[in-house]
């Protein structure tokens, strides 16, 4: 390149690839071929803290995939968060229906008790955390919330089989429960 005495020439090149997809789909190529000034401190610049020895050849890959793609093929549409809505106040309701079951269950069964109240805030807090959640997030939270209201409702079929409860008394929280459970199903497929 140089050998002492003035700046010589030299060559670099540079290829990107990109794909994108939003609108419309795109890919793209392209390559670029540069020719500079070679200084004693570096390519083109006196101050440079970097001193190559020899072109450099730099190839740069890019494949991104626009955000709603990211989101397991789908994108939740803001029609959908009025129903995340929706689901957190029927699981609050479900919760403000639960006092009274749960207290005949807690004489009979306190572990079954507690599992049953765990599950109802589970499902609770899910929902809720899911609403402020995008993509891959956002579904495993509502997917979570899902799990914690079918736990919900096993437990006091449990509870229910096992003569603590008289069906009648869970039926709200049961009916509740399964409304969330359509919910969270349509939004998570």
């Amino acid at each position: 390149m140089n050998d002492g005495g003035g700046a010589a020439s030299s060559l670099g090149i540079g290829v990107g690839i990109g794909v994108g997809v939003g609108i419309g789909i795109g890919i793209g190529i392209g390559v670029g071929v540069g020719v500079g000034r070679a200084t004693p401190f570096g390519w083109g610049s006196s101050f440079s803290a970097h001193i190559p020895r020899q072109p450099t050849v730099t190839l740069v890959v890019h494949v991104g995939l626009s955000r709603d793609l990211r989101r397991d093929g789908r994108s939740p549409t803001r029609k959908e968060l009025p129903v995340a809505f929706q689901a957190f106040e029927l699981a609050l309701d479900a919760i403000a229906h639960l006092p009274e079951p749960l207290a005949a269950i807690a004489q009979r069964d306190p572990d079954l008790a507690q599992q049953i109240r765990c599950a109802a805030a589970s499902m609770a807090l899910n929902l809720s955390e899911g609403r402020r959640r995008v993509g891959r997030d956002r579904l495993h939270l509502w997917r979570v919330a899902a799990g914690s209201a079918d736990e919900v409702v096993a437990a006091l079929r449990v509870a229910r089989a096992f003569g603590h409860v008289a069906p009648d008394a869970i039926a709200p929280v049961l009916e509740r429960c399964d409304r969330v459970l359509a919910i969270t199903w349509t939004l998570t497929r």
